[in-house]
């Protein structure tokens, strides 16, 4: 399995010239954007590849924790996109995060 890893992206000063086009898996973990706008992007330009998503605390900028994290759950529900909180999600394996942004 091909997996890309990202993480301080940090879309609100500007854009990236990433490239999906290779891999199985994209890992981005954390500070891609401020509050949805990470969510939003990935959206658009990650349509057919599974993403597992890790916010960072640039995505609470402006924004409260369970708020925009039940937002970005429920939004990701049926998509290619899976937002990890607490949980684990199965990609020929099991790939999980432990910790919560809800132990700061």
């Amino acid at each position: 399995m091909r997996v890309q890893i990202a993480s301080d992206l940090h879309l609100e000063f500007g854009g990236s010239e990433l490239d999906f086009s290779n891999v199985d898996l994209v890992v981005l973990a954390g500070d891609v954007n401020i509050g949805e706008n990470g969510f939003l992007w990935i959206k658009e330009k990650i349509k057919h590849i599974p993403v597992l998503y890790v916010l960072g605390n640039h995505e609470y900028y402006r924004n409260s924790y369970p708020k925009l994290l039940n937002k970005l759950l429920e939004s990701s529900l049926g998509s290619n996109i899976h937002v990890l909180e607490k949980s684990s999600v199965d990609i020929d394996g099991t790939i999980s995060r432990d910790n919560s942004m809800d132990k700061f």
